[in-house]
């Protein structure tokens, strides 16, 4: 099914750090949907998140929360959610992330831990 391939090319995807109450990531791609896939694994995140309540930002966008499934999230609005990759990604109920808020490939995520009220 195509021409052989005889040599490979390693990818190096950055893992998420996490450090001093604050989980950093990167947009690794932008979806044909226009939503934002970050290389924040659910096993990273749910570790770190265990921490307490949780804000996320995408290139200084407040996300406005996580949710489970697109319907949970009100429409125009930016959400998160964990894609079929099983990684978190943001976005926008019924749009593109990644125009209405004007993120690309390599911005930064961040998922930080807030002191409870």
């Amino acid at each position: 099914m195509g021409t052989p391939i005889t040599t490979w090319e390693m990818l190096d995807v950055p893992e998420p750090r996490a450090n001093a109450g604050q989980l950093s990531g990167i947009v690794l791609r932008v979806d044909r949907f226009g939503n934002l896939v970050t290389n924040i694994d659910r096993r990273t995140f749910d570790a770190f998140a265990a921490g307490g309540p949780i804000e996320i930002d995408a290139d200084r966008h407040r996300v406005a929360r996580l949710v489970g499934t697109y319907a949970e999230a009100e429409r125009g609005s930016a959400c998160a959610l964990f894609g079929s990759s099983d990684h978190l990604e943001i976005a926008v109920a019924g749009g593109s992330a990644a125009e209405c808020l004007g993120v690309r490939r390599g911005a930064p995520v961040l998922v930080r831990l807030t002191a409870p009220c």
